[in-house]
């Protein structure tokens, strides 16, 4: 037998030798680096804590989550999201249901969020990797392992791996990325199965989260592209998925109470106030600019963008004109390059039919813009610019071997690349530590939007009351020095939330919130003569502003000026009839003035409004002492200490009432339960602390 025959007939000792684990990383050696870097360049994050708006989803946020495996059959009936005042949005059930999942296993923990979040990154690149050494069989593995690898590294995915809220954004295309997969494999085998499973995993990306639908046009375009398969039958692919879509949107619309979602004009001008089509055309242009930019240059990535950062322009911006003209001229070269079928063409269009959605030009983002948005898009920028690289450099994809002279430059320039990519990913990654940490590093970029300022002003804000609060707690215990220290502390943070507040403002001035947020800051600081007109303000932008009248109405309080306190939080009922504060506030004023009358006609409206609850029950029991029945008002603190058992003031007023009474059996009693609920309330501040 000749040497040529026996390197093609037999394989080599060495070979026969080799043990099983070793033969499987012989032959998954790209998936096997893939997932390896993706661990490598991502797995600093999953150490981090919660941060921006993943209690959409956990972190105690979302109620159906808490409820685990035994909320899902809710979960698919209820929109995904709830705002403060009941009313819900979006219907996203698949992404929910594998956090109710996770919560039935591990509870509420961090770091299993974030975990789970890299490796559904690692299996979208192994599917990814097995579909295109499908769609780039011509160019050969290599080149579709370089793809791969410049798209998990890129800094832009930071957002969608490090913030665990992302995990409907990676389910999405994973599942549109297993539809293109068994679309493939019906194109190759005919096989009736994959016609019933690709359908399958496209509603699955439905259900989480409608940024699947550029793939309408994707899918067709991937297997003219790539196959044999005429435009005509490639339609017929996407058919079903099209009745997918209508019938899910239709079923929500049967199922599901209406849709509440509150936009507001900073977070996105356009949906309040629409500019002509000409500004729109130039914004678009403006942003769509930016992502280029940040494809190229990922820095600064930032948590939030908005107006003003993103700013609306016309075509005098010089940044609308030279995206514009850039766009065009890539457009013009898609063109070409379709024409002759280049993946350059095909990378091209990927990019541009993704970015294109989230220009403003067809429908208005949240937030103007996010790097979220720029997921799917990246992957057509990644095929793009590995094309150009080999076309650039003259070497031939599918003769590339990691060896030979003649593909060096393109080697090492991919591999520059990465590295830097990937550095800037691993330090992105640290970023998102928690919310403190990501939003002090990204507000020096953050100047102009007045979103950024709100968010990071009220998260400045909440420390600061909470070093309060702590303060009292150690003079209360006689520790002075600890007290002084957080009461420091706490004017810290509030003297710099003020500061973001004010340019919240001064950035749009028609934001209510911060306007009362402002005066917050003013008030735990004691000065209610500063904080006054800024709660006048937040009302007088919003009628029914019924945490200004509120505000307004505390600051009324501690100015003693019991009237206009009074009015502030009839105020704030009539706005919202559920808000429990309120009522609080003016029981206490009644109480005080002795009006014993209107305070039997409030616990009654408390009866109504909060029915086998608690709060009527406390509103009588206080003018039941103000009246001079101490008998009877115990009586109603004991049935509200049945209803609510959890208030431990209550439990002690007990306790002392009836030991005074000389009732040692009932005293006994509920300093039992006193005992109970406080090692329950120290066990969940434990758990608190942990997380």
């Amino acid at each position: 037998m000749s040497k040529v025959q026996q390197k093609k007939g037999s394989r080599s000792p060495s070979s026969d030798h080799q043990s099983p684990f070793r033969q499987f990383l012989v032959a998954r050696k790209f998936q096997v680096a893939l997932v390896l870097i993706t661990f490598f360049v991502f797995g600093n994050g999953i150490f981090n804590q919660y941060a921006l708006d993943d209690e959409f989803y956990t972190a105690g946020g979302n109620k159906l989550t808490l409820k685990g495996i035994k909320g899902i059959p809710e979960i698919w009936t209820s929109h995904t999201f709830f705002n403060n005042d009941g009313t819900s949005y979006d219907y996203r059930p698949m992404a929910l249901t594998t956090f109710a999942i996770e919560t039935a296993i591990f509870g509420e923990q961090p770091y299993v969020s974030h975990f789970i979040s890299v490796l559904l990154y690692a299996l979208t690149l192994l599917v990814l990797f097995r579909l295109f050494q499908r769609w780039f069989k011509a160019q050969g593995d290599w080149f579709a392992f370089f793809v791969c690898l410049l798209f998990l590294v890129h800094p832009l995915h930071t957002e969608v791996v490090d913030n665990i809220k992302c995990r409907d954004e990676i389910l999405c295309h994973l599942f549109a990325l297993l539809s293109i997969h068994f679309i493939w494999k019906h194109i190759e085998t005919k096989e009736i199965k994959y016609l019933f499973l690709f359908p399958v995993f496209f509603v699955l990306g439905i259900l989480s989260k409608h940024t699947i639908a550029p793939y309408i046009i994707l899918i067709p375009l991937s297997i003219i592209f790539f196959s044999d398969v005429n435009w005509k039958k490639a339609l017929l692919y996407i058919v079903p998925l099209f009745v997918l879509m209508i019938l899910v949107s239709r079923v929500q619309q049967l199922v599901l109470p209406d849709a509440t979602r509150h936009f507001l004009t900073h977070e996105n001008p356009f949906i309040d106030n629409p500019p002509d089509f000409l500004t729109k055309l130039a914004t678009g242009s403006h942003i769509v600019g930016r992502y280029l930019w940040l494809h190229f240059i990922p820095h600064p990535l930032l948590y939030y963008y908005g107006y003003s950062h993103v700013p609306v322009v016309g075509w005098s911006d010089p940044i609308a004109l030279i995206s514009l003209a850039v766009h065009l001229f890539l457009v013009w070269v898609m063109i070409r390059e379709l024409r002759k079928k280049t993946i350059l063409g095909f990378g091209i269009a990927y990019y541009l039919v993704n970015i294109a959605v989230y220009s403003n030009v067809l429908q208005p983002a949240p937030g103007l813009m996010a790097e979220r948005f720029t997921y799917a898009a990246s992957l057509g920028f990644c095929i793009a610019m590995v094309a150009l690289l080999f076309r650039y450099f003259k070497s031939a994809p599918e003769d590339f071997s990691w060896k030979a002279d003649a593909h060096q430059k393109v080697k090492w320039a991919l591999l520059a690349v990465v590295f830097l990519f990937s550095l800037r990913s691993v330090v992105r990654n640290e970023d998102w530590e928690d919310k403190m940490v990501l939003y002090g590093n990204d507000m020096p970029y953050l100047t102009e939007s007045a979103k950024a300022n709100m968010l990071y002003g009220s998260l400045l804000s909440s420390r600061g009351v909470q070093a309060r609060l702590e303060s009292n707690q150690y003079m209360q215990q006689g520790k002075k020095t600890e007290a002084q220290q957080r009461a420091r502390e706490s004017q810290e943070f509030l003297i710099e939330a003020r500061d973001c507040f004010d340019k919240a403002v001064k950035i749009f001035p028609d934001y209510p919130t911060a306007w009362s947020n402002w005066g917050t800051t003013y008030f735990f600081l004691n000065d209610f003569n500063a904080a006054k007109p800024l709660f006048k303000k937040s009302i007088t932008l919003n009628k029914d502003y019924t945490e200004g009248y509120f505000n307004l109405g505390m600051t009324y309080d501690n100015l003693k000026n019991s009237d206009s306190a009074e009015w502030c939080f009839r105020q704030a009922i009539r706005s919202d009839s559920l808000y429990a504060q309120a009522y609080d506030q003016l029981t206490k004023i009644l109480a005080v003035e002795n009006r014993v009358a209107e305070g039997y006609k409030l616990a009654n409206v408390l009866d109504r409004k909060f029915p086998g609850t608690d709060k009527p029950l406390m509103c009588l029991s206080t003018f039941q002492l103000v009246a001079g029945d101490t008998a009877a008002a115990a009586i109603s603190l004991e049935e509200a200490a049945k209803r609510n058992p959890t208030n431990l003031q209550r439990l002690n007023n007990l306790v002392n009432y009836f030991k005074r009474a000389g009732n040692e059996q009932k005293a006994s009693y509920y300093y039992s339960l006193l005992q109970q609920q406080q090692a329950l309330q120290q066990k969940e501040e434990r758990k608190r602390n942990k997380r």
